[in-house]
């Protein structure tokens, strides 16, 4: 219950106690951002430790392009997740061919 009361709160979702009670949504499904959702539900991107300021004890961070890389990927997906709306994800049509994801090729870098 708490994801939906905090997609609740967020004014995505409304719910009604009791008999006949329920969850709907607030907002037309083709309205609501999976990627919004996700940055506001998720409170720490911190994949790696080098990516926080306070905690990172890494001994090679600025040394190594692991953290630049896992950084891109990060953006990769959340610009793949701002992209789609609860919508396109709960079509229920039988006859919908899979959304297609296309990725840039980012050049290479080595470590």
């Amino acid at each position: 219950m708490k994801v939906v009361m905090e997609l609740s709160a967020y004014g995505w979702l409304s719910t009604t106690r009791g008999r006949g009670g329920g969850i709907r949504l607030l907002a037309p499904a083709g309205e609501i951002v999976i990627g919004e959702v996700v940055r506001k539900m998720e409170d720490n991107f911190t994949i790696v430790e080098c990516f926080s300021v306070e905690g990172n004890l890494c001994q090679i961070d600025g040394r190594c392009n692991l953290k630049n890389v896992l950084m891109q990927g990060l953006d990769a997906f959340i610009r793949v997740l701002d992209g789609v709306t609860l919508k396109d994800v709960v079509n229920n049509s039988a006859n919908t061919a899979p959304m297609p994801i296309v990725f840039k090729k980012a050049p290479r870098r080595l470590i």
